[in-house]
């Protein structure tokens, strides 16, 4: 295939590394997973390819901690998903997650995929904050369970929260 280089990411331990890379005629998106000690032998060293859905080159990837999953932005710089692919099963989809306005390479640690999310407040200022989610997708789908899916009431505000919502909590948009 004739693609362009994009980038590339070296897994935590060193042994592998990722390389992306947009297609020729800017036609499809591609990632390679190569063992680094096979590639330095100049013996046959990727581990797993594939070309990433949607077509665009991401603006980077990352491994896991445990190097099993490669996270990779799906190249939307605004309103994209950041895709989990498995590297033992050839780069398979695991899961996805829509990115909302915020799409950059996370960063693994500690079990999580950190990175910034932006939401703009009441006053029109756009806040960022860094979001840690769980690499694991058991601890993803425990994780997810926890997201509020309604406002308070305001009875719920004061028995708990020990004053108005007004006062309290900022309500999910609507």
């Amino acid at each position: 295939r004739s693609a362009a280089f994009s980038g590339v990411a070296v897994a935590p331990s060193g042994s592998s590394i990722a390389v992306f890379e947009k297609g020729a005629d800017e036609q499809g998106a591609f990632v390679d997973v190569f063992d680094v000690t096979a590639l330095i032998a100049g013996e046959d060293a990727l581990i797993a390819s594939a070309e990433l859905p949607g077509g665009r080159s991401p603006l980077g990837v990352t491994f896991s901690e445990d190097e099993t999953t490669l996270f990779v932005p799906d190249g939307e710089v605004f309103g994209g998903e950041l895709l989990a692919l498995a590297i033992d099963d050839g780069l398979e989809i695991r899961w996805s997650l829509d990115m909302g306005d915020v799409n950059v390479p996370p960063n693994a640690a500690d079990g999580l995929l950190w990175f910034p999310w932006g939401q703009a407040g009441a006053d029109g200022v756009t806040r960022f904050d860094f979001v840690g989610l769980p690499t694991d997708l058991a601890e993803y789908a425990a994780w997810a369970s926890l997201i509020p899916t309604r406002n308070l009431t305001d009875a719920e505000c004061e028995r708990y929260l020990e004053g108005p919502c007004a006062e309290v909590v900022t309500p999910l948009p609507s």
